[in-house]
């Protein structure tokens, strides 16, 4: 079945504040496990409102939106630290980037680890 995304026109909110696209999303998802097409519209706050005809695809549509948003802010949390935002945020980021490839982050992280991992595995007795 289908989940099928709607975003209303948006407007520059404040005198001066950012023009927002006029359409954020629009387009048809097809997920397993529905039984019938749900309907979701994404206000211009960013607020989803689900329209499903059961409490089964409300609740599969509503896992799905929030594993959707989660992973996006998974994948930009993981660019900040690595210095990597400037390809997907704009050239505006490239100072960003470059502090945070400076301070080692992505280093640190790495060898950290690396050191765990590798503590886990002696740790950790293994069939014979």
């Amino acid at each position: 079945m289908n989940i099928i995304y709607h975003a209303p026109s948006l407007r520059r909110s404040a005198p001066g504040g950012p023009v927002l696209p006029a359409v954020l999303r629009s387009e048809t998802l097809h997920i397993k496990g529905l039984y019938r097409p749900v309907r979701v519209i994404v206000d211009r706050y960013g607020v989803y409102h689900i329209y499903a005809q059961d409490l089964h695809d409300l609740f599969l549509a509503f896992g799905f939106i929030q594993a959707e948003n989660r992973l996006f802010q998974l994948d930009l949390v993981r660019r900040a630290a690595i210095g990597n935002l400037s390809p997907i945020l704009g050239p505006s980021y490239r100072s960003e980037d470059l502090f945070q490839l400076k301070i080692g982050n992505y280093i640190t992280a790495e060898r950290d680890w690396n050191e765990t991992l590798a503590s886990w595995l002696q740790q950790t007795p293994w069939p014979t």
